[in-house]
């Protein structure tokens, strides 16, 4: 079940985007495959960053609460990567940054 979601979002860690959505799992798979060239390098640094944190921030037991209650770091990288998101959408950071 985790494998069909997380594959299902690959178009969304690689940045791909303008594919059409298919019917069936394997064929949504076989057109990222195929759509690769539209690979996006920001995107996809930004996904690994967030993912590399996240994994950090949980399995660190300093961080974590030290045995105490966790603490809900899915929800805190969850919405710090919808700012980020929604900024680095804003015409003025695609400006500044090139990103056009």
């Amino acid at each position: 079940m985790a494998g069909t979601i997380g594959l299902g979002q690959i178009n969304n860690a690689l940045g791909i985007t303008g594919v059409e959505k298919q019917a069936y799992f394997h064929e949504n798979l076989y057109m990222s495959a195929t759509n690769l060239h539209l690979f996006d390098v920001y995107e996809f640094v930004a996904f690994f960053a967030f993912c590399a944190t996240l994994y950090y921030l949980s399995t660190n037991d300093y961080l974590n609460g030290g045995g105490r209650r966790p603490k809900p770091w899915l929800f805190i990288i969850a919405g710090v990567g919808i700012v980020f998101g929604v900024l680095f959408r804003h015409p003025f950071f695609v400006s500044l940054l090139g990103l056009n």
